[in-house]
């Protein structure tokens, strides 16, 4: 159940590879119709008719790749960023927030940030001894290299 869509907390991405080497996150739907009946249809929209229908995922593409791989991720808030900058508040942890500098980046990139809530079956042990965690977040792209410092703000748990 953790990796469905009855999680609000997780999603599902489809990925495509030529090489099984280099994977990128599937985009190529082509015009604005496919595209619309791909976000309506697929991961979007995950039902089942009855109990023993199992999920089924709609892939539009104008060109086949050698791979698909359909990957159940925690949930990813995007922000489209240029060399301007910008702010990211968290919707799945308030008070998370993600502050980029003028001049941060060089071009326009997508920043992701996801949010994973530890598990309470794997906080009892911590919890009898007086410790909080926080969520674990992560920044995507990952390995991007900023030009000027990024803040990351983080409410004390």
């Amino acid at each position: 159940k953790y990796c469905t869509q009855d999680t609000p907390d997780r999603e599902i991405v489809v990925y495509r590879c030529d090489s099984g080497k280099k994977w990128s996150l599937h985009t190529d739907c082509g015009t604005d119709d496919n595209l619309n009946t791909f976000l309506s249809t697929s991961a979007n929209d995950l039902t089942k008719q009855s109990a023993s229908d199992t999920f089924k995922i709609q892939i539009t593409t104008t060109s086949l790749p050698r791979y698909f791989a359909l990957v159940s991720r925690p949930t990813h808030q995007v922000l489209d960023l240029d060399v301007a900058g910008g702010g990211l508040n968290s919707l799945m942890a308030p008070g998370l927030h993600c502050t980029f500098p003028p001049k941060a980046l060089t071009k326009p990139v997508s920043i992701g940030l996801s949010v994973v809530k530890a598990r309470p079956l794997l906080l009892s042990e911590l919890d009898t001894q007086g410790a909080a965690v926080s969520p674990v977040f992560t920044v995507e792209p990952r390995r991007r290299k900023f030009h000027k410092p990024v803040t990351i703000s983080l409410p004390i748990p």
